[in-house]
């Protein structure tokens, strides 16, 4: 409670979110349960491992600010970056579970589109080989 307290969110103010590895086994497209907790936070000033109690945690910035109203989408590109590293279901699995995530979260075509540019070229490519483009379109 206390990294999410520090690095995910105070009250209403959103500022980051879980990822990588952590969020991968959220949304079900890994069984896997992460030992090192992974957080993408504005509240860092440099990327880094944080001990709390006895639990370690990799926090990093973010690519673009997190806020209330973009958390879900830049949640959802930060796993597409590196999908291959956290995926253990096939694609199709995965997809469904994307399809899920956008339609729980309400992602909007435009939302994508606004921050998709400002991830590498591998988030871009997971995403349109898993047919999310068609999803949001």
């Amino acid at each position: 409670m206390v990294a999410r307290y520090r690095f995910i969110s105070k009250g209403d103010n959103v500022d980051g979110f879980y990822a990588g590895n952590t969020f991968a086994n959220q949304i079900v497209i890994s069984t896997q349960v992460p030992y090192v907790i992974e957080i993408v936070s504005n509240n860092v000033a440099t990327d880094g491992e944080v001990l709390i109690g006895n639990r370690r945690f990799v926090v990093r910035k973010p690519v673009v600010p997190a806020t209330k109203e973009n958390v879900h989408v830049l949640q959802m590109l930060e796993l597409l970056k590196n999908l291959d590293a956290y995926i253990d279901c096939p694609y199709e699995e995965a997809r469904e579970k994307f399809v899920e995530y956008i339609s729980v979260c309400g992602i909007a075509k435009s939302d994508v589109e606004l921050f998709i540019k400002e991830y590498p070229k591998s988030t871009l490519k997971y995403f349109y080989e898993l047919g999310l483009d068609q999803v949001l379109a």
